[in-house]
């Protein structure tokens, strides 16, 4: 039978020392890896900082040489492309080029939408587009590398004289393109339309006091006519109409008689006036008011007319 035996280590002590060594090995390790990581955030963030700084820059300048949009209320159109320059910029030569006023670019546009091609440049650089009258931005519109084709798209602002200015800061020539797609104008009311349909009428108000009665009419004028005479037959409790010719008088007209009655019969025979009902004609009625048939021949009385209105 075969015995095996195991090796152990000769001293314990050296055991204990190796395992503290390999410990305390990976703990720099560890601290090795950490401080790695912090310098790598520390360059990414420095990185990103130094992108916002840029971006920040780009803005101020873009916002101090008025090349951005219009801040002011506007409104936008776009037109078919059309040419606004195409030439050659020497190096570090400047160009105004109107902008406002031609290419269907109304006179009144406060900025302007660009395509912008720059070619053959005989040495690297860049091309700065912005409003006449400004001050040159810091971050140029399109770069390039020497012979390189390079296009870019920017808004822009009108300057003084409707313009916007070229700056090539190259030392070399370069051939620029640039087109015209829009156009800003500044935003206006529109014509006032036409009025509203009236609202419901309110209710009605309630009905004011009566005014006073106006004051009476003056009376017509009353002429005297003369006398009229009647002989009648009247059986008791019976009236008969009467009609007395009056030349002169009309419809409207009122005649009175005196006296109203017969005389000797007071109580029993009554002259009534009426309203002219035919003209030249005095109605009235004679009312027997007694118990008995009374007889009266030739009474005479007397005949005022009080005119009408007509």
């Amino acid at each position: 039978m075969a015995t095996s035996t195991s090796a152990h280590p000769e001293n314990p002590a050296d055991t204990l020392e190796g395992l503290r060594l390999k410990v305390a090995a990976l703990e720099d390790e560890r601290a090795a890896a950490r401080t790695t990581s912090r310098r790598r955030q520390r360059v990414v963030l420095g990185a990103a900082v130094l992108g916002l700084a840029v971006a920040a820059t780009s803005i101020a300048a873009a916002a101090a040489s008025g090349s951005g949009s219009p801040s002011a209320p506007s409104t936008y159109s776009s037109i078919t492309a059309a040419s606004l320059y195409s030439g050659t910029l020497a190096g570090g030569a400047g160009k105004d080029v109107a902008a406002a006023g031609t290419a269907s670019v109304p006179a009144s546009a406060t900025a302007v939408t660009l395509s912008v091609l720059v070619s053959s440049g005989t040495a690297a650089g860049s091309l700065t587009i912005y409003p006449r009258g400004a001050a040159l931005p810091t971050v140029p519109t399109v770069s390039w590398a020497a012979g390189a084709s390079v296009s870019n798209g920017l808004t822009v602002g009108v300057g003084t004289l409707g313009k916007i200015h070229l700056h090539n800061g190259s030392t070399g020539s370069v051939a620029v393109k640039i087109l015209v797609d829009g156009y800003y104008v500044p935003a206006s009311d529109g014509p006032s339309g036409p009025p509203g349909p009236s609202g419901p009428s309110g209710p009605s108000g309630p009905s004011g006091p009566s005014g006073p009665a106006g004051p009476s009419g003056s009376p017509g004028s009353v002429t005297y006519y003369g006398t009229g005479q009647v002989s009648i037959t009247d059986s008791a409790g019976v009236c008969g109409t009467l009609s007395e010719y009056v030349a002169g008088a009309k419809v409207g007209d009122t005649a009175i008689l005196t006296p109203d009655y017969l005389g000797g019969y007071p109580a029993y025979l009554v002259l009534v006036p009426g309203v002219v009902k035919t003209a030249n004609y005095v109605p009235f009625d004679v009312c027997n008011h007694g118990s008995s048939t009374i007889v009266a021949n030739n009474y005479t009385f007397s005949i005022w007319i009080v005119h009408g209105p007509n």
